[in-house]
């Protein structure tokens, strides 16, 4: 059994920033993977993070370093803000949302729904 099962996985989204963040007990639930694959459904509105390997071009590298300084795995892609912040309109531009998700053991991947998307400020 994962330690981290009975957690939340927690992924952020900055607009001012233009960042993803991947808190890293969502990384450790997927097993702590050097490369992911951060997945969209628009139709759906679900964003999910998939262990990957380097054969995987699509694939972002997850440096080992990155996890000692912090809590969590900063991305900077503003395309990919750009399509979240199309999928969800009531995102405001200079806001960022935190979304806790759940963890599909069986596809070994987070998987997060955009309408349960919280703005930071409430927390």
């Amino acid at each position: 059994m994962n330690a981290y099962e009975n957690q939340k996985p927690i992924v952020c989204i900055d607009l001012k920033k233009n960042r993803i963040r991947i808190h890293k007990t969502t990384l450790h639930m997927i097993g702590d993977p050097s490369f992911i694959n951060l997945l969209v459904n628009p139709k759906e509105k679900l964003i999910a993070i998939k262990k990957s390997s380097a054969k995987d071009k699509s694939a972002l590298r997850i440096r080992s370093n990155q996890l000692d300084d912090g809590n969590c795995v900063e991305f900077g892609c503003r395309d990919l803000i750009l399509l979240l912040k199309d999928i969800d309109n009531s995102w405001q531009i200079n806001s960022s949302y935190r979304i806790y998700g759940k963890y599909n053991k069986g596809e070994c991947l987070a998987q997060f729904s955009i309408k349960d998307s919280i703005p930071t400020e409430e927390i």
